[in-house]
């Protein structure tokens, strides 16, 4: 649970829109008992939870009010006993309401209460088209997605668009937008029950510039990649994302990666990277990482740092860790991220790849 958000724009839903009472009538009763997942809209930062009681203001001034539970604010302060009251899609403050009234009141007494969480690493990106309220996350309390591991839902050109609609599945949809921003602002107007911020799909910005195939962009191609950046930093994107393990993506150098960027950069962006291995170049991978930050001067984050192959994997968690520390020491980098994972088919499907082309 991340207290501050530090992405730069979010696209959001009235607080109105919320269902409270089916949230806390589905959930089982153990987690009942444990949690209060609070799906809260928020752009604000949640240091005001740490700043003691806010005074009560009128009668009738608020939405909702969550009263008496035990809150835990995300700054890594002691919880406390709290009303946490909202106006619309805002958290108008947090301390003593009793005497405060509301259209909803939600009755939290041996209830946790947080602040939404965010799921770092999200794929809703159809399945939010499909069904705008989010419900496998909202009922886990996740209230953020961000987007663009690799590859983004914008910018869209006619190649990208046709690939897409190939690619599309179950969840059918047209694609009449044309940059990542549009596409937020779209899930925005049809309606989501949860924040969405995105990166920049790096994949993305070289099929549309490049296309699918081997080959290094030419020095206006890679004019033209930075100018696509460029527009969606301003528009509000978080950063560069990228999929190296995956074609078209393993095609990019780490020059190239380098001078996207550089661009991210200068809108205090932040690059994500699934590495380009997970088994036996899993530290040279690591070791790409350090250049680049440091050279875009943009701090620069692993996703899911793990080891495939069950030879590998006790030399591996020990030298990856210390590998991890000297990679933060060394540049702009922050902790890597991990999970349980089956691994088999992800490389058998990059070796197919490969021999087609």
């Amino acid at each position: 649970m991340s207290g501050t958000f530090w992405f730069t724009r979010t696209y959001r839903r009235s607080a109105k829109h919320f269902a409270w009472t089916p949230v806390f009538d589905t959930v089982s009763p153990a987690m009942k008992r444990t949690f209060c997942w609070l799906a809260v809209f928020l752009t604000t930062v949640f240091t005001m939870f740490a700043q003691g009681p806010s005074p009560s203001p009128s009668a009738d001034d608020f939405d909702v009010i969550v009263r008496g539970g035990t809150v835990y604010d995300g700054t890594g302060t002691k919880p406390r006993q709290a009303d946490v009251a909202i106006r619309r899609d805002r958290i108008a403050g947090v301390g003593d309401f009793k005497s405060a009234k509301a259209n909803t009141v939600i009755d939290a007494k041996g209830l946790a209460v947080a602040p939404g969480f965010i799921n770092m690493l999200s794929w809703s990106t159809e399945s939010l088209i499909q069904d705008g309220r989010s419900q496998s996350e909202i009922r886990q309390g996740v209230s953020t997605e961000i987007m663009g591991e690799g590859e983004s839902m914008g910018p869209v050109n006619d190649r990208v668009r046709e690939h897409k609609i190939r690619e599309q599945t179950d969840i059918k949809y047209d694609i009449t937008w044309n940059t990542l921003a549009e596409y937020l602002q779209y899930l925005e107007k049809r309606g989501v029950s949860c924040n969405v911020a995105s990166f920049i799909g790096a994949t993305t910005i070289r099929e549309y510039v490049i296309g699918f195939e081997d080959k290094q962009p030419t020095p206006e191609q890679l004019d033209e990649m930075r100018e696509l950046v460029r527009k969606e930093m301003e528009a509000g994107a978080l950063g560069i994302g990228t999929s190296l393990i995956y074609p078209p993506a393993f095609y990019a150098k780490t020059e190239e990666l380098i001078e996207l960027c550089k661009v991210a950069a200068k809108y205090q962006g932040n690059y994500i990277s699934h590495m380009r291995s997970e088994v036996n170049q899993l530290f040279q991978a690591l070791d790409d990482l350090v250049p680049l930050a440091r050279e875009a001067n943009i701090p620069a984050e692993v996703y899911h740092i793990k080891t495939a192959g069950r030879r590998q994997k006790k030399l591996a968690q020990r030298r990856r860790t210390a590998r991890a520390n000297r990679t933060r020491a060394k540049a702009r980098t922050k902790h890597p991220r991990q999970y349980v994972h089956l691994h088999r088919c992800r490389h058998r499907a990059r070796r197919l790849s490969t021999a087609v082309e």
